[in-house]
């Protein structure tokens, strides 16, 4: 776990406006912290790992830590609406903007594909992008012309739906490569990340599931939802694979 030592500001874009602050070392990172919900930063903290685990190009990241002395002492504004205690740092990437559209064809295929796998996989709707933009979650880094992706706390849509998804997202066109030879080894690689899945759940912050059973939706339940979603493509493969063209 890291521990955060300067808050220099929020976020002005995006639509959940993270700090960017700095640990003990200067790194800057981009921080989510405990006044978001629990689920939110469950999801960012799971899906990181398992998108590391597939071979994915994801930000840098980790759990971190903000003390309540830095809070209480925090000239920032609205500083309550980071919180104290632990959160998600993902590390700033120096060089990068937001990937642009006419940018894609930059991008090897094959990666765009397990991207466009990963996405479908968690159920993250939160990565579309056209001809008249969109919000891609995805960073372009220059000048070594490398992705990297941020932001999965809205993975696990309780209302996902296929159709859109593919319909969306920024690298759809790379479903066609899904012939059986790429469904079937991914398919095995999958399974393999998810026989990790206890392991990984086992790392989420004990203050996160604080007071559970008072919130609206409880971490605890909000976990199984995942885990649903997650092992989908072991217990019904059929159903998980049928959309391929």
């Amino acid at each position: 776990m890291i521990e955060i030592n300067q808050i220099i500001r929020r976020s002005e874009q995006g639509v959940t406006r993270p700090y960017i602050c700095k640990d003990e070392a200067g790194e800057q990172l981009w921080v989510k912290g405990s006044a978001w919900l629990a689920s939110d930063l469950a999801s960012e903290w799971i899906c990181a790992q398992l998108a590391k685990d597939f071979g994915l190009p994801v930000a840098d990241f980790n759990l971190v830590h903000v003390s309540h002395e830095l809070i209480e002492h925090s000239a920032i504004a609205d500083i309550a609406s980071l919180g104290a205690g632990i959160g998600f740092g993902s590390v700033h990437v120096s060089g990068a903007s937001e990937l642009k559209y006419g940018t894609v064809s930059k991008i090897d295929q094959s990666l765009q594909a397990d991207v466009l796998l990963f996405d479908y996989w968690i159920q993250n709707d939160d990565r579309g992008l056209g001809e008249l933009g969109g919000n891609p979650n995805l960073l372009w880094k220059l000048p070594e012309r490398k992705l990297k992706l941020i932001d999965h706390n809205n993975a696990f849509d309780p209302v996902f739906d296929a159709q859109i998804f593919f319909k969306n997202h920024a690298f759809r066109d790379a479903r066609s490569i899904w012939d059986d030879a790429y469904c079937t080894n991914r398919h095995e690689k999958l399974l393999a990340i998810l026989s990790k899945l206890p392991d990984k759940l086992a790392t989420l912050p004990d203050e996160w599931f604080f007071n559970d059973e008072d919130k609206e939706n409880p971490l605890k339940q909000e976990i199984e939802r995942m885990k649903d979603v997650l092992y989908k493509v072991e217990k019904d493969p059929r159903e998980f694979w049928k959309v391929t063209p």
